[in-house]
Formats: structure tokens, C-alpha cells, sequence
């Protein structure tokens, strides 16, 4: 796309305004290393019939395990912060066909769901 410049002066004022809506502090809030303490406070704060993967486990499952897990679990959130990377397999969809009525061999003879990979 090529800028003319009419877009070219909408970025500058847009641009202008950004360093006075995002603050020198808040940015290196952001930054700062993600504690042990925060992982689990937030962790512990969902609700344990909440499902958070392709598993099928809900949150109980992680909270009860916590012991075990969560200092994985924040070496992950806080190597994400580090490289500003999150693992291609966090972000996974699997889409099933769940049938829906006897018509099997017809497409709309099933319901698609979506699972949502997370942590």
C-alpha cells in the first residue's frame, strides 16, 4: 500500500498523541518480571469448572496440581515475556464434527465446536 499523503498525515497525528496515552511508566510496568506469586494468584482466581484446553481438564485440575505445575507453568509465562514468543502449540484450535442427527455421509448432518488450547 502506498502512503499518500493524506494517510501519511493522519499516522503523524495519530502518533503524536501516543507517547501521551502510554506513559514511560506504564511500559516498564509491562516489562518487569512476572512473579511466582502473580502466576498463581491468577491462576487460583478462575473458575474450576472452566476448561482451558483440548484435554477436556478443567481448572480444578490445575489448581489441585499446583504444587506440581505452577513453577512450569511460570517459567512459561515469564520466557513468553522474555522473548515475546508464546509456543505455536498454546495457540491450537481443533475443530470436531460432533454428529447431529443420522445423516453421516451429508456435511450438515454434524455441528463443528471449536477447542481453544491454552494454559
Amino acid at each position: 500500500m502506498k502512503l499518500t499523503p493524506n494517510i501519511r498525515d493522519s499516522i503523524q497525528r495519530i502518533m503524536v498523541d501516543i507517547p501521551h496515552l502510554i506513559h514511560q511508566d506504564q511500559n516498564e510496568s509491562l516489562m518487569r518480571e512476572i512473579t511466582y506469586s502473580k502466576v498463581e494468584k491468577i491462576s487460583m482466581d478462575i473458575p474450576h469448572n472452566k476448561v482451558l484446553g483440548l484435554d477436556e481438564f478443567t481448572k480444578y485440575l490445575f489448581k489441585a496440581r499446583w504444587k506440581f505445575i505452577g513453577l512450569e507453568v511460570h517459567d512459561l509465562v515469564e520466557y513468553s515475556r522474555q522473548t515475546q514468543k508464546i509456543w505455536s502449540s498454546l495457540g491450537a484450535i481443533f475443530i470436531p464434527l460432533i454428529p447431529k442427527s443420522g445423516k453421516l455421509e451429508d456435511p450438515s448432518g454434524f455441528h463443528p465446536i471449536a477447542l481453544c488450547n491454552s494454559i
